[in-house]
C-alpha cells in the first residue's frame, strides 16, 4: 500500500516527536532537536498519558521537549495548562532565555502562539499556559487547569504542588499530570510520584553477550577508561554507545501500568 505525500504530512501530525520531524523544530539556540544521539527521547516526547513522571539526569533536554509537548497539547489537544517551575525568579529566566527564543526559532509555534514576549502566559491556539512559581501559594489557586506540568519538582515547594491539584478538579476526566526533575533523596519530590508509577526504565543491549540491563552505578561503570561497560561481560562500550545502540523502555512494576514513569538514569 503507498500514500501520498500529503497523507504522509497528515499522518505526522498525530505524534509529537513527528511533528517535531516535520516542522523541524529547534532548540532555544536555533539547533534542530535530534533523536539520533538521545534515542530514549522519542517515546518520551510521544507519551501523552495523563499522568507521567520523568525521573532524570540534568542536561537531556527535558525542559525543552515539555515546552514544546506543552505547545503541542495546547493547540492540538485544546488543553490549558499549568507549568510550574520552583521560583518567579526561575520562571522568568526561563521563559525569557529560553520558551521566547524556542518560540521565535520556529515559524510553526509564531503562528500557534499570539502573545510572543509575555512572560507569565502564553496562548496557544484557543487554550492558554501559564507560567508560575511554587514559593507562593496565591498562584495556584486561581486558574483552572486541564494538565499541571511541574518542572524541577525536588527544587519546588510540595505542598504547593499539592494545592495545584485543585486547579484539575473541573476536568471530567480528573486532569492531567506530568512530574519531572533531578532526584535529590529517596522518599522526596520526584521520587514519591516514582514510586507510585508503572516504573518504565532505560534498558540498552550489549552487542557481545546480548543481555538487555539498565546502567547504574558503579557495576555499569569502568573507572579507568571512563566509559559505561556491560554488567555481565564487562565489555566497554564506545562513548555514544548508550544512546545509540539497541534500546528500548520497560516497565517494572505492572500493578500501576495507568501511572507512565520514565527512569533514564
Amino acid at each position: 500500500m503507498s500514500y501520498t505525500e500529503e497523507q504522509i504530512s497528515s499522518a505526522m501530525e498525530l505524534y509529537p516527536a513527528l511533528w517535531v520531524k516535520k516542522h523541524q523544530i529547534k532548540n532555544e539556540v536555533g539547533i534542530p532537536i535530534e533523536f539520533e544521539k538521545r534515542r530514549f527521547l522519542w517515546d518520551i516526547y510521544n507519551d501523552l498519558s495523563p499522568h507521567q513522571v520523568l525521573l532524570k539526569p540534568p542536561q537531556i533536554g527535558a525542559t525543552v521537549m515539555n515546552t514544546i509537548k506543552s505547545m503541542y497539547v495546547a493547540k492540538k489537544l485544546n488543553r490549558q495548562i499549568i507549568y510550574t517551575l520552583p521560583t518567579a525568579g526561575d520562571v522568568q529566566d526561563m521563559v525569557g532565555g529560553s520558551i521566547n527564543r524556542i518560540i521565535a526559532q520556529n515559524p510553526v509555534l509564531l503562528e500557534w502562539v499570539s502573545d510572543h514576549d509575555t512572560v507569565e502566559q502564553k496562548a496557544v491556539g484557543d487554550s492558554m499556559i501559564f507560567y508560575r512559581g511554587t514559593f507562593t501559594s496565591k498562584q495556584a489557586m486561581m486558574i483552572p487547569s486541564g494538565l499541571n506540568i511541574h518542572d524541577e519538582v525536588d527544587a519546588s515547594d510540595a505542598a504547593v504542588i499539592t494545592q495545584y491539584e485543585t486547579r484539575l478538579q473541573a476536568q471530567e476526566d480528573g486532569g492531567w499530570r506530568w512530574y519531572f526533575s533531578h532526584p535529590s533523596m529517596s522518599g522526596h519530590g520526584v521520587d514519591i510520584y516514582w514510586q507510585d508509577s508503572d516504573q518504565k526504565e532505560w534498558y540498552i543491549t550489549c552487542n557481545e553477550c546480548e543481555l538487555s540491563q539498565t546502567l547504574s552505578w558503579p557495576e555499569s561503570v569502568d573507572i579507568e577508561r571512563e566509559r559505561y561497560r556491560c554488567k555481565k561481560c564487562e565489555y566497554v562500550f564506545q562513548s555514544n554507545y548508550c544512546t545509540t545502540n539497541i534500546d528500548f523502555f520497560q516497565l517494572t512494576k505492572v500493578d500501576n501500568s495507568n501511572k507512565k514513569c520514565i527512569n533514564i538514569f
